[in-house]
């Protein structure tokens, strides 16, 4: 991904959205009366006005890249408010990703698909600040799946030192919302590209705002976030729908989409890519478990698009699958 054109861009813009649409419904915790010690209590009947009224003035407070929850279908009864009940301390989780591009249309580009796979560990530091949670993630190790991949052993060393020590705080409301300005430390030795990535995704939190209202199986809700990488806006739609409860742990199956203006600019280092044609989509499910700030989660992505770069019509398609397994 680094060596291609348009170098870390796209692959970056890809990776992000896959990563919000299979981490996307981990939350903190909540104040409302529905969950004690991490028990869910059910309720049969629900109304706009049965809603915690703490958890609705959490969610009206303003914060960046405000998403937009508007709950589709409440599902079957019993019903529960998704609330997560997170311990204080220190908890673990490993991403593993696999990617494929492939490119045409330039000469001199590589005429087989090209194909990377690495794992990243994170350490999280979860911390209770009144109502909310702030959870502190670091990363703690880049580690190639395949060690006869070459271009992993070219680019994993980079990464390594660019990012391994990079951490991102991100202060979240009892629904998933972001309170204040994330931050994002450690980043000296970070090229831009890889830097504005981590921070759109502290700024989706790494999480998806869950619905206010109660919930039972079936139930659907919609989320869309205007996002801004490499200088483009990016309308990102994702719905989710729960398929199980099995007491601490929620089922959700996930499908996201990207929408890009025809002929916006992609600003990339020094260079201007025009995007022509944009199709991008995304499947997956997770397993939330309501004390860990990450799900066990799978997704698969599709990115294609046609971009006019300075060397001529680049057509890419880029294909990424995300496997998030906490521990």
């Amino acid at each position: 991904m680094l060596k291609l054109l348009p170098k870390q861009s796209i692959g970056l813009l890809s990776c992000f959205f896959l990563f919000t649409a299979s981490c996307g419904t981990t939350t903190s915790d909540s104040s409302s009366t529905s969950i004690e010690d991490s028990q869910i209590q059910t309720t049969d009947i629900v109304n706009e006005e049965s809603a915690d009224t703490s958890i609705r003035n959490a969610t009206q407070q303003q914060g960046p890249s405000r998403a937009e929850v508007e709950l589709l279908d409440q599902g079957e009864s019993p019903r529960i408010e998704l609330r997560i009940q997170l311990d204080e301390g220190e908890q673990k989780a490993t991403i593993t990703q696999k990617q494929t591009i492939s490119q045409s249309g330039i000469v001199g580009l590589p005429s087989d698909p090209i194909a990377l796979a690495y794992a990243t560990e994170m350490a999280i530091t979860i911390t209770k600040d009144g109502n909310n949670f702030t959870a502190l993630s670091e990363v703690i190790d880049i580690v190639p799946v395949d060690e006869t991949n070459e271009l992993a052993a070219q680019i994993i060393p980079t990464l390594k030192t660019q990012i391994v020590g990079v951490s991102t705080t991100v202060t979240l409301d009892p629904t998933g919302q972001i309170v204040g300005e994330p931050k994002l430390t450690g980043i000296d030795n970070v090229e831009p590209q890889v830097a504005q990535m981590m921070e759109q995704i502290n700024d989706a939190g790494l999480t998806a705002p869950l619905p206010v209202e109660a919930v039972g199986e079936g139930a659907k809700w919609r989320v869309t976030q205007d996002i801004e990488v490499a200088g483009i806006e990016i309308e990102q739609t994702t719905t989710y729908e729960i398929t199980a409860i099995d007491g601490n742990t929620i089922t959700i199956k996930t499908v996201a989409t990207q929408a890009v203006e025809e002929g916006s600019v992609i600003q990339e280092q020094g260079q201007e890519l025009t995007i022509k044609e944009w199709d991008s989509d995304a499947t997956g499910e997770m397993q939330l478990d309501l004390t860990k700030v990450f799900p066990r989660s799978t997704a698969e992505s599709e990115v294609r698009q046609v971009l006019e770069t300075p060397g001529g019509e680049l057509t890419q398609k880029i294909n990424i699958s995300i496997a998030t397994e906490p521990t």
